[in-house]
């Protein structure tokens, strides 16, 4: 098999993962956002640094969730929410009692 033929078999496979990883990716993110998060990836361009590649689980309010890697983001995702966000019971309200005494009649 000549050169050209392998070197090209060899791009189109790469091409096909980094497809399949960015159609991962988009899945992931657009999961985050039916959840009230926003799933971004750390801007850092240092390979060396220990946050390089890592993602970010962001919500509308509060501190962000991170960092994880691809895969971690996506089990926090897909991990039912009862287990990996605990369920909060609404405060209990005081009753008010409402008398007819002191009200002048009509």
């Amino acid at each position: 098999m000549p050169l050209s033929i392998a070197l090209s078999i060899t791009a189109c496979m790469l091409d096909s993962m980094d497809q399949d990883e960015k159609v991962r990716e988009n899945r992931l993110r657009r999961m985050a956002e039916r959840q009230g998060f926003r799933l971004t990836k750390t801007r850092r361009m240092d390979p060396l640094a220990t946050d390089y590649g890592t993602w970010h689980l962001i919500p509308a309010k509060g501190k962000p969730l991170g960092p994880f890697s691809i895969d971690e983001a996506e089990e926090r995702l897909t991990s039912p929410r009862r287990l990996s966000f605990p369920i909060r019971e609404a405060p209990h309200r005081r009753r008010i009692s409402v008398t007819t005494k002191n009200v002048p009649a009509l």
